[in-house]
C-alpha cells in the first residue's frame, strides 16, 4: 500500500515558513535572529509530528502562527490584518481577488 509524506522542500511548505517568518518581523516587529529561532524551533516540532499532525497544522493560517510565535494573548488589529495581506499579496500567497480596502 503506497503512503503519502509531506516532502519538506515542497514549495508551498517553504513558502509557508518564509510568510510566517516576514509577519513575524514586519507585522510583530520581532528581530530577524529570534525570528529564525522561532521559525526553526516550530518548523522542527511540526515536521516530528505523524503527517496527519502536519496537513491539520498547515491549514492554519500563518498570520496566526506568527502571532502564537509573537507570544501575543490578542486578535491581531485591523492595521496588523492588513500589513499581513500586503505581505502575503506580495508572496502570492493563496490570495486570489482581494478586496481593495483589505489591502489599503
Amino acid at each position: 500500500m503506497a503512503t503519502i509524506t509531506l516532502d519538506q522542500s515542497y514549495p508551498r511548505i517553504d513558502a509557508y515558513w518564509i510568510l510566517v517568518g516576514e509577519t513575524l518581523k514586519k507585522v510583530f516587529g520581532v528581530q530577524d535572529e529570534k525570528v529564525v529561532e522561532l521559525v526553526k524551533g516550530l518548523q522542527n516540532e511540526v515536521q516530528e509530528g505523524s503527517l496527519e499532525e502536519q496537513v491539520i497544522f498547515y491549514h492554519a493560517e500563518p498570520l496566526d502562527v506568527a502571532a502564537d510565535l509573537a507570544g501575543t494573548d490578542k486578535a491581531p488589529t485591523s492595521e496588523q490584518v492588513s500589513e499581513y495581506l500586503k505581505i502575503a499579496k506580495e508572496a502570492h500567497w493563496g490570495l486570489r481577488k482581494l478586496p481593495a480596502e483589505a489591502v489599503s
